[in-house]
């Protein structure tokens, strides 16, 4: 496709992806297009809790060429917004600032929903303020090595425990929005101009409205969400970004359901297996190897150890969230939570066949093809792998079997595959 103001503007937008076409490819070319954007060091920082991206403010002038990039960027976070894509890893206050201002981006329930740490650290502030036990006058009470001391301390130079004790409650209202703005932005010039590039390239209001509801006309963007009927924008930014991350395997298990496609009359049909049992156990040796950790210790995967660990999908980087991170990132190709069309989770549907069949590509035994376009899965079950099922399912997750070797494998191969930006 060409990026053209027609383009950026369109109802459906199309992308083909090798032999793949559909929505599977749209997610996967926005969701690379997004890492791509906020990798730029020299453009975008980690956020102090280490889960999204934020601009860098520097303290120099900016050049009309940095500015001209933040004008892109806002026109991609445009785009991602009428074409129901995500915008993560980018700071979800981040919109939420460019839409409703700081206000909106520190709003209290948003922030505990979509970044929970940072919530955490920003509710310390105002500490109580008690009298004196010398001078009888009321003032902050602060403990050193602990927030909102540490806050004060990181963004807030030439600053004594004194001077934040004496202040009115006035000051200390001004101090929240530093604080906040510091915390969230790491700048306390929320005006800053690359702010105000992304806002434009955001709004583009000489560009046509088709998404929002469904006719053509000029309008502003931004104006759309600022009177998105009686939503706030925070709520409207927290519907967006809010639990799209996967914390736990337990998160990821109750969206997956299974079916049985297999029919007595397949040519690949066994009568002596029982493939009702088979898929439940298939199941349970799932769900039990989505609880462990790491790569599965085998062989196969030694190398991985040495090689993953500036991955942004690894054990290092994601800890007890790596399994089930890279199912998802298999079936969906993204790594975040995919939300169905009414906004909730999507369901992931695995689908138990006989034998898979395709006239481009070699599928053998044991195998497992992922659609990411509809977040299906299809598994063979066949008598290689009702060998593997059949065998001892240790309840440690951390003991090996060779299911946790096959379901590794093809998750991993996952990225090879045809349809894969």
């Amino acid at each position: 496709m060409h990026f053209t103001e027609t383009a950026i503007a369109c109802r459906s937008p199309s992308f083909t992806v090798g032999e793949a076409v559909g929505p599977g490819p749209v997610r996967a070319v926005f969701v690379r297009a997004m890492q791509f954007m906020v990798q730029d060091s020299d453009h975008w920082m980690k956020t102090s809790d280490e889960q999204y991206y934020t601009p860098v403010i520097p303290g120099t002038p900016v050049s009309a060429a940095d500015l001209e990039y933040f004008r892109g960027c806002g026109v991609m976070l445009r785009m991602a917004l009428f074409w129901q894509q995500d915008i993560v890893p980018v700071l979800p206050m981040l919109l939420a600032l460019l839409v409703g201002g700081l206000e909106a981006a520190m709003d209290r329930n948003f922030l505990a929903a979509v970044a929970p740490e940072l919530a955490q650290r920003l509710a310390t502030w105002p500490p109580p303020r008690l009298p004196s036990p010398t001078s009888g006058r009321l003032e902050y009470q602060l403990q050193l090595g602990q927030d909102p001391m540490n806050m004060i301390m990181e963004f807030i130079p030439n600053t004594q425990i004194a001077h934040i004790r004496r202040l009115s409650v006035a000051d200390a209202e001004g101090m929240m929005l530093r604080l906040a703005s510091e915390l969230l932005f790491h700048t306390q010039d929320v005006e800053h101009a690359i702010f105000a590039a992304l806002r434009e390239g955001l709004d583009q209001k000489n560009l046509r409205r088709e998404m929002l509801d469904g006719r053509t006309r000029t309008g502003s963007l931004l104006e759309c969400l600022q009177t998105f009927r009686d939503v706030s924008v925070p709520q409207v930014v927290a519907g967006l970004c809010c639990n799209r991350r996967i914390s736990s395997y337990a998160v990821l298990i109750p969206m997956l359901k299974h079916s049985m496609g297999i029919s007595p009359n397949d040519r690949e049909f066994h009568e002596q297996l029982d493939y009702s049992r088979l898929a439940d156990r298939w199941m349970q040796a799932l769900a039990r190897y989505l609880s462990g950790t790491g790569h599965p210790n085998d062989e196969a995967f030694a190398h991985l150890q040495q090689t993953d660990s500036d991955q942004e999908i690894s054990p290092a980087s994601l800890g007890e969230a790596f399994r089930p991170t890279l199912f998802m990132q298999a079936i969906s190709d993204s790594p975040f939570i995919p939300r169905n069309r009414s906004g909730g989770e999507a369901e992931i549907e695995i689908r138990f066949v006989s034998s898979i069949t395709d006239q481009d590509f070699a599928v053998g035994h044991a195998a497992v093809w992922f659609h990411t376009c509809t977040l299906t899965m299809d598994v063979v079950l066949d008598e290689e792998v009702a060998a593997m099922l059949d065998e001892h399912m240790p309840e440690d997750p951390s003991v090996t079997t060779r299911f946790d070797v096959y379901i590794h494998a093809s998750l991993l191969g996952a990225f090879k595959d045809y349809n894969t930006v």
